[in-house]
C-alpha cells in the first residue's frame, strides 16, 4: 500500500513476484530430497512464468504514467480485464503443474528410501507429503478467492484473503517448528539414485532363477546371517553391497525385484528375528525394549514397534510376555 500510490509499477513488478513462489518450492523440495542438489544456471527457467506474467502487463500496464497506472488498477475494469484473467489463469496453471510435480518428486523419494535405506531415521517423506497436501489446500483456498474476485463477490474475497494469509503464516511456522525439532528431517539421498524398476530390463526378469542368480541369494542370505551387518543402524544398500563385492545395481535388482521385498523390509526382517531371539531368553529379561531395539540396529522405538507388529502380528512386550513369562 506505501508504495502502490508511489510507484505504480515497481508495486505491480512486485506483485508479480508471486509467480515465484511454487518454483522456490519446488526447488526447496528438491534441496531437501537431494543432498547433493546445487542450484544451476538451468534453474532459471523456472522464472519463465513471472517473466511472461511481466510481459503481458507491458502494453496496458507498464507503458502508461503513474496516474494512468492508478487509475487502471482502481477502476472497477482490473480484475475482470484481459491481462488479469491472462495471469490468473497463468499462475493457477502453473500452481498445479508444480504441486504435482512436487507429489511425484516426494513418492519417488519414498520408494528410493525403501529400496536403499535400512535406517527408520530416513523415513521422512511423511512430513514432506504432510507439508505439500497442506501447501494444496492453501492453493485450493487461493483459487476460489481469486474466483469470488473475478465474478465480484468482494466480501468472501476479503475473508479468505485474510485466511488464506493465515494459512500460509501456520504453514512456514509449523516447517520453522520441524526443523527445530528434528533437523535429520532435512537430510536427503543421492540424486543418482535409481529406482529398481529403472535398472531391470526384460534380460534380467528371465533369469531370475538362474544359477547364478540363486547362488548370489545363497550368499546373500548366509552373510546376513553370519556377519549380522544389519545390526548397522545406518546400513545401506550401497554399503552392504561394497560388503558384498556387488555392485549396487545388482544387489539392488537382487533383493528389491528377484526377493521382492525393499531394501528396508528384507533388513529389518533378520533385525526383528534377532530381537525376537534376544526377547523369548530368559537370560536377557533384565534387557529393557529400548535396550534390544537398539543392540538389533533400529534407532527409534516407534519403528521397532511398527516392523516387530508388522512381522510377528504383537507388539515386543506382548511378544516377550507369550514367551518368557508363560
Amino acid at each position: 500500500m506505501l508504495i502502490f500510490p508511489r510507484f505504480p509499477g515497481l508495486g505491480m513488478f512486485l506483485s508479480s513476484t508471486v509467480t515465484l513462489l511454487m518454483p522456490l518450492l519446488y526447488l526447496f523440495i528438491l534441496s531437501v530430497v537431494y543432498n547433493d542438489f546445487r542450484l544451476k544456471t538451468v534453474h532459471l527457467l523456472h522464472a519463465l512464468v513471472f517473466l511472461l506474467y511481466n510481459i503481458i502487463l507491458v502494453p496496458n500496464y507498464y507503458l502508461l504514467d503513474n496516474e494512468a497506472k492508478l487509475i487502471f488498477v482502481n477502476s472497477a475494469e482490473f480484475h475482470s480485464s484481459l491481462e488479469s484473467k491472462l495471469n490468473y489463469l497463468l499462475l493457477h496453471l502453473q500452481e498445479i503443474t508444480y504441486l504435482v510435480l512436487s507429489f511425484y518428486i516426494i513418492l519417488r523419494y519414498r520408494k528410493l528410501l525403501l529400496e536403499n535405506y535400512a535406517s527408520a531415521s530416513m523415513m521422512n517423506f511423511r512430513w514432506l507429503l504432510t507439508f505439500i497436501t497442506l501447501v494444496t489446500i492453501y492453493t485450493l483456498l487461493a483459487l476460489a478467492k481469486n474466483l469470488f474476485l473475478l465474478i465480484g463477490v468482494q466480501n468472501v474475497y476479503a475473508y479468505l484473503l485474510v485466511f488464506t494469509a493465515l494459512a500460509m503464516l501456520i504453514c512456514l511456522s509449523w516447517i520453522v517448528i520441524r526443523a527445530l525439532q528434528s533437523p535429520e528431517f532435512f537430510r536427503g539421498i543421492d540424486s543418482r539414485l535409481q529406482l529398481v524398476r529403472s535398472l531391470v530390463d526384460a534380460e534380467s526378469d528371465s533369469n531370475e532363477h538362474s544359477p547364478k542368480t540363486i547362488s548370489r541369494i545363497a550368499r546373500l542370505k548366509e552373510y546376513m546371517i553370519g556377519q549380522k551387518p544389519y545390526l548397522d543402524a545406518g546400513l545401506t544398500l550401497h554399503q552392504l553391497a561394497r560388503q558384498l563385492n556387488m555392485e549396487d545395481r545388482d544387489l539392488s535388482v537382487l533383493i528389491n525385484r528377484v526377493l521382492k521385498k525393499h531394501f528396508f523390509d528384507f533388513v529389518n526382517s533378520y533385525r526383528i528375528e534377532h530381537a525376537m531371539k534376544l526377547l523369548r531368553d530368559p537370560d536377557n529379561k533384565e534387557l529393557t525394549i529400548l535396550e534390544v531395539l537398539y543392540d538389533v540396529g533400529f534407532n527409534s522405538k516407534s519403528s521397532f514397534n511398527t516392523a516387530f507388529k508388522k512381522h510377528t502380528s504383537q507388539t515386543p512386550s506382548d511378544y516377550r510376555k507369550s514367551t518368557v513369562y508363560q
